[in-house]
């Protein structure tokens, strides 16, 4: 978006870029939790340095005649403002529950789902899917997974194996998903690619983009149903799982590259 105004504004309305004020406010202290501490914070940067605001562990509090006022007591004009709304937890586990919680109010737990961190577990107590702060282990657990659907069921399977090993006396396993690794563009030309102890940033890291899922998505799933464009790369035999998912979602399955792309068929 910021790149788009940028060339817009220039091209279409002969307004120096320079001009263009933006302003991205989190209510966290970190954008992008999918990626890593280290990467969020270079992304950070990044926007920065192209010459926008960012404004971490802030609300915005009032807007009223275009004039935006934040927590921290900071007011701007504003002429266009964009609202993107997250995935919150129910506010009743963090503030009706003593579980632990961390600061977005979702349960921590340990990789293997269970309720508490690995020094201090809390006993026959689980969580798993959107209310869960379920560390990451694809990224080397300093990111937490994306709260979707493709996690939530995945980490329930889990959770319901380790309590059947609880039970049985047997050891818990983590969570773990395969994932090729996760992709934020930051305009034209420009992102971070991140898959383990990987990081690609500026171009190389956009250039993955189109052969990759959209940024935490474990698999193909039904994502594909209202999709232009997937990635399969993941996929151990894309041409047989697409062929068989096409009749039932309009699509057709086109080679193309090293890859396969389906689109959505004519009607």
């Amino acid at each position: 978006m910021f790149s788009l105004a940028r060339a817009v504004a220039r091209k279409r309305y002969g307004i120096d870029p320079a001009e263009l004020r933006f302003h991205l406010v989190e209510a966290a202290g970190r954008i992008l939790p999918e990626v890593s501490r280290s990467v969020s914070g270079w992304v950070a940067k990044r926007l920065t340095h192209k010459g926008a605001t960012v404004h971490l562990g802030t609300t915005v509090t009032s807007v009223c005649d275009g004039v935006v006022e934040l927590s921290t007591g900071e007011r701007f004009e504003s002429g266009l403002i964009v609202w993107t709304a997250g995935i919150a937890a129910n506010p009743v586990i963090a503030k009706r529950t003593d579980l632990p919680t961390n600061e977005r109010g979702l349960i921590v737990v340990r990789p293997d789902l269970q309720v508490g961190t690995r020094a201090a577990p809390l006993p026959g107590a689980w969580a798993a899917g959107d209310a869960a702060a379920v560390p990451d282990l694809a990224v080397g657990g300093s990111a937490l997974t994306v709260p979707n659907a493709q996690h939530a069921v995945r980490q329930g399977k889990r959770l319901a194996k380790n309590l059947v090993a609880v039970i049985r006396g047997r050891c818990t396993q983590p969570y773990r998903h395969g994932s090729l690794g996760v992709i934020a563009t930051l305009g034209l030309g420009d992102g971070v690619f991140e898959s383990g102890p990987i990081v690609l940033k500026g171009f190389p890291g956009v250039a993955r983009a189109p052969r990759l899922p959209r940024a935490g998505d474990p698999d193909l799933g039904a994502e594909a149903a209202g999709a232009g464009r997937v990635g399969v790369g993941r996929l151990p035999r894309p041409r047989h799982r697409l062929a068989a998912l096409g009749p039932a979602a309009g699509l057709r399955v086109q080679a193309r590259g090293p890859g396969l792309v389906p689109r959505h068929a004519p009607p």
